[in-house]
């Protein structure tokens, strides 16, 4: 597979989408100049024609996404998350011949990523750290510890306390498909790393998380 990109973040992907209601304005003055962080074109709604995507901050700081599409139809929404700095890109992440808008944030060193499709005037979350790490589950067992993942299981063999804690995710290309891959440290008490997991995946076209594989890499802890 050949990497497209990579982004660094505290965790990140989903079982379920989230579904906000955008507001028409018929004020284009609602972005500012001043506070515009990104503008993308992108066909978000499968009708061929590019519709534009806005990022930008309103007069108390607050991030706002705006979406105005061909009929001049004016949609706001406002983010009830605080970011420094982001980018914006226009990809079809779940094959369904729409393009969907991917944010980027970096706030406190730590990036993070956002998946929203547009339909019919609805703002769709496919993908946030949040919708991630509810779609993971790390529990502690008689043996140790399991993974789970969809229908993915890995277990640890331990009597130890660990933690995970996901750092980084990859988005690759194969073939005609879109693959997310995550990574995350699973640390001892101490903080020292034992384990790097690794969970391949990609978005289905209903919008759902289809998870692929599960890896777990054992480090050498020896001096």
């Amino acid at each position: 597979m050949q990497k497209v990109f990579a982004v660094f973040i505290l965790a990140i992907l989903l079982t379920s989408c989230s579904k906000s209601n955008l507001i028409e304005k018929d004020d284009h003055k609602e972005v500012y100049k001043e506070n515009l962080l990104y503008r993308v074109p992108g066909d978000f709604d499968g009708d061929e024609k590019n519709e534009n995507f806005y990022v930008f901050y309103d007069k108390t700081g607050i991030p706002m996404l705006k979406v105005i599409d061909d009929d001049s139809k004016n949609y706001v929404i406002k983010l009830n998350k605080r970011f420094n700095n982001c980018t914006t890109y226009a990809v079809d992440i779940d094959m369904d011949n729409r393009e969907e808008i991917l944010l980027y944030t970096i706030d406190d060193c730590i990036k993070k990523v956002y998946a929203f499709s547009f339909n019919d005037g609805f703002l769709y979350e496919l993908l946030s750290p949040e919708i991630f790490s509810e779609a993971v589950e790390f529990k502690q067992t008689k043996r140790g510890y399991v993974i789970e993942c969809g229908n993915l299981r890995k277990e640890i063999e331990t009597s130890d306390k660990l933690y995970l804690n996901f750092y980084s995710t990859d988005f690759d290309y194969s073939g005609s498909n879109i693959y997310f891959i995550s990574e995350g440290s699973i640390t001892s008490s101490e903080n020292c790393t034992l384990f790097i997991l690794t969970i391949i995946y990609k978005i289905d076209s209903s919008g759902k998380i289809d998870f692929m594989d599960i890896k777990i890499s054992s480090l050498d802890t020896n001096p």
